[in-house]
């Protein structure tokens, strides 16, 4: 099963957090922030990079699989994981 990661803060995980670390996520709430403070408890994953791809938005809204980070509207849901 493939699982899309938004990184849209375009955020430095393995400067943060060490090698393999590419994605983070707050601990606390349904939708917790992004922990910005040091010492902040954070959810992190870590593994093998496997691809990255970087596309406009308007492509993006309409392109399979990306497109489910987008309304109706091409609006971004503000999603973090699909």
């Amino acid at each position: 099963m493939a699982v899309l990661f938004n990184n849209c803060r375009c955020r430095d995980h393995a400067g943060l957090y060490g090698a393999g670390a590419f994605y983070d996520r707050g601990v606390v709430g349904v939708q917790a922030d992004m922990p910005d403070e040091p010492g902040t408890l954070a959810r992190v994953q870590f593994g093998t990079w496997v691809r990255s791809e970087q596309l406009p938005m308007a492509t993006a809204a309409t392109t399979a699989p990306y497109a489910a980070f987008f309304n109706v509207n091409g609006h971004f849901k503000q999603r973090s994981v699909i």
